[in-house]
């Protein structure tokens, strides 16, 4: 222990008597921390790209799985064709299920056309209709021309009536301009 205290003593005084020795371990203890600081925060930043690019990575897998089933959706809107706006598709469809009589309320939302595409919507009430006839309501609207989407639709009974339903829904026609 004595041995190693006077090595520490004799390299301090040794040191402390040549000013360039000095400020050359002076130099090189702060290029000492300077490189550890440097390496921490290089772990630190790699890190974070690595999980940047691991959220990349998931953003891709997901873009690639919504590419895949937007691809036969396109296929089949651009098959089925009409110009055929949501307004249109439901009167036909309540036509053909023989509730025209039983629409309470038929508000359309301002069309808007996106890339090539318009897009056309209605707020719709039924009154008194049947599970039946809002079934086939919904038959004929999937198979109406051009492609229709049900975003909402909610069906409740009275208790007076059970077998009376009044449905609500909001209804999208998407079409090629």
């Amino acid at each position: 222990m004595n041995r190693v205290r006077e090595i520490l003593n004799g390299a301090l005084a040794l040191i402390s008597a040549n000013r360039v020795l000095s400020v050359f371990f002076g130099a090189c203890a702060l290029f000492f921390i300077a490189s550890a600081l440097f390496l921490v925060n290089g772990e630190a930043s790699l890190a974070k790209k690595k999980a940047a690019l691991a959220s990349f990575e998931a953003m891709r897998a997901e873009y690639a799985g919504a590419l895949a089933v937007a691809g036969p959706l396109r296929e089949k809107l651009e098959a089925k064709g009409g110009p055929a706006s949501a307004m249109d598709s439901v009167q036909a469809a309540a036509a053909a299920a023989g509730i025209s009589k039983k629409i309470g309320q038929l508000k359309p939302f301002e069309p808007v056309a996106i890339k090539g595409w318009r897009q056309s919507g209605v707020e719709l009430s039924l009154e008194g209709v049947d599970i039946g006839q809002a079934v086939y309501f919904l038959y004929r609207l999937e198979n109406s021309p051009g492609a229709v989407v049900v975003d909402e639709f909610q069906m409740k009974s009275s208790f007076e009536d059970p077998d009376a339903l009044e449905v609500a829904a909001r209804i999208r026609a998407v079409a090629k301009e």
